[in-house]
């Protein structure tokens, strides 16, 4: 999906989706919103590359389209191609309802996860420590529970470890669309992953409430070039 994040949060989605959506040129639909924008009330524009694709799905070239938020959205759909409006409409109602669902946590939060568990544990390894010392002064089930605490949390702190390096090397195809605002479809993926002896593995997806296929960072790099281990 042609879909990105805005600063505020709205649901934006890009001229060459709705292109693509109601069956018109592209080109041409560039010069209409560029003549729409000329009246205040429509707002600022916003430019970003997005993929043209082969009839086998591969990647053809990088092309400019605008990115346009709801209000925009519906004035170019109305525009462009007026009876298949409820196209546009649709599709916009299909991306707010996916950017409520749950999704996958990003290798920065899990990241901030490990050090808060890290830092917690710790703590708890100190007041275990004083709670020796003070031993006279509490009785041993307390002793017991705060060390059964520490334990759980040195065993989630290892858990989530385990998550973030799993994220570094693998990823399903929804999350790097949501991340980068470009389309993958999974034959490239699937065929590199092949070549190069790769596992393909599977992950929940709360969003699909499903297992969904995730691909080895090296599979990304070489079907589509995206190193998967960088934020953007």
């Amino acid at each position: 999906m042609d879909l990105v994040n805005s600063n505020n949060g709205e649901v934006v989605i890009t001229l060459k989706e709705i292109t693509d959506l109601i069956k018109v040129q592209h080109s041409k639909a560039m010069k209409k919103v560029e003549k729409l924008a000329e009246e205040p009330s429509f707002g600022g524009l916003a430019k970003m590359d997005t993929p043209t694709y082969n009839p086998d799905g591969s990647i053809n070239k990088m092309i400019e389209t605008y990115v346009l938020n709801k209000k925009q959205a519906i004035a170019v759909g109305a525009k462009l191609n007026n009876k298949l409006l409820m196209k546009v409409i649709d599709r916009l109602e299909e991306l707010e309802k996916a950017k409520s669902q749950p999704r996958e946590l990003t290798r920065t939060e899990l990241a901030l996860m490990v050090i808060e568990a890290e830092k917690e544990r710790e703590r708890l390894q100190l007041e275990n420590k004083e709670l020796e010392r003070t031993k006279a002064y509490i009785s041993d089930k307390k002793t017991a529970t705060a060390m059964a605490t520490a334990s759980a949390k040195s065993r989630e702190n290892e858990k989530l470890k385990q998550q973030l390096d799993e994220s570094l090397k693998y990823s399903t195809i929804r999350k790097q669309e949501a991340r980068l605002g470009l389309k993958f479809p999974w034959r490239p993926l699937k065929k590199a992953s092949e070549e190069l002896g790769l596992k393909i593995k599977k992950i929940y997806d709360p969003l699909f409430e499903r297992d969904l296929n995730s691909y080895h960072a090296d599979a990304w790099l070489k079907a589509y070039g995206v190193d998967i281990t960088k934020e953007y």
